[in-house]
């Protein structure tokens, strides 16, 4: 970089982003985790929540790798200078455009969780207006666009929402703390949480800037959903599986997705929304996905194996 470009730059700050942005890796989207098995086995996108990582999902091979291959799309935006997703558009598009690079022809199966679902079902409505082949849209606790939950909120706003619901902390308490101090505090409430599974607590402390830049992508993400086009229904066989805080705070049993996944299915989870993908519940979830691709696969047996009743408890909805 030429020497007078520092010059030009009004600030350290500015100088920072620019030299942060000619460094960031190239982005990749997809991340695979397992090649053994056979290649003609259909491809599971699994699309990541709102935190951005896909990393959790290599769990899932232990149960289902045989049946299909497993991969994950991750967020645009996770390394240092590296830009986010301008808009939804933009998100639903580029995993468009990997999938169908990775798996051209074939029957699609989509697995979204937390915000993850709502990009998953988009690109089921396209794939499907596209003729391809949609075997299985899974929605892991995901709320329906157009619910309270993704109303249009400033970051800090959104800081506020978390530290009462999830933090506990009193209204008034949070009106005293500045923006910067709101931030501090909802990266301690999401570190004791461990939502990135960081493997505890203790070690989400050590890493608080990756958390913190976990939740500005949260809320990113959050905000390209609140002002996307209206959702389109998508016509095909749909899972959702709810967690266990989440459905407590929802009277809705289907999450507001009966009208746009008239084929849905509910299913309920004994654990909480940032569980659903730990190691010590994966075994549970990956049974009852297992299941379900079986059933979607239209296999009649893997070495025997026929679907039969998981762990969890299925939910009839009006």
């Amino acid at each position: 970089m030429p020497a007078k470009v520092f010059y030009e730059i009004p600030s350290i700050a500015a100088i920072s982003d620019l030299l942060n942005a000619r460094m960031a890796l190239p982005y990749e989207p997809l991340v695979a985790f397992d090649s053994e098995g056979s290649d003609d086995r259909p491809t599971l996108f699994c699309i990541h929540p709102g935190f951005g990582h896909a990393s959790e999902f290599e769990r899932l091979v232990d149960h289902v790798g045989d049946l299909v291959r497993v991969v994950g799309l991750q967020c645009k935006g996770l390394t240092p200078g590296q830009a986010r997703f301008k808009d939804f558009e933009d998100m639903v598009v580029t995993y468009l455009d990997r999938l169908g690079q990775v798996a051209p022809e074939g029957p699609v199966l989509l697995l979204g969780w937390s915000h993850g679902g709502v990009v998953a079902q988009e690109m089921a409505v396209r794939l499907s207006t596209l003729g391809r082949d949609v075997r299985l849209l899974t929605l892991l606790d995901t709320l329906a666009p157009g619910s309270d939950h993704y109303g249009a909120m400033t970051l800090e706003e959104w800081l506020r929402s978390v530290l009462a619901e999830l933090g506990g902390m009193p209204a008034e308490a949070i009106e005293q703390l500045s923006g910067d101090d709101m931030m501090r505090q909802a990266v301690e409430v999401y570190a004791q949480l461990d939502v990135l599974d960081l493997g505890g607590p203790e070690a989400s402390e050590a890493k608080r800037d990756q958390v913190e830049a976990a939740v500005r992508l949260a809320h990113h993400t959050r905000a390209l959903i609140a002002v996307a086009r209206p959702p389109v229904a998508y016509e095909g066989p749909t899972w959702l599986l709810r967690a266990r805080d989440t459905r407590a705070l929802e009277g809705d049993q289907a999450f507001g997705w009966s009208a746009l996944c008239p084929a849905l299915e509910v299913s309920d989870s004994p654990y909480g929304s940032f569980e659903l993908m730990r190691a010590e519940c994966t075994s549970d979830i990956g049974a009852a996905l297992r299941e379900k691709l079986l059933a979607a696969l239209e296999e009649e047996s893997v070495d025997g194996e026929t679907a039969g009743s998981s762990l969890l408890q299925s939910v009839k909805t009006a």
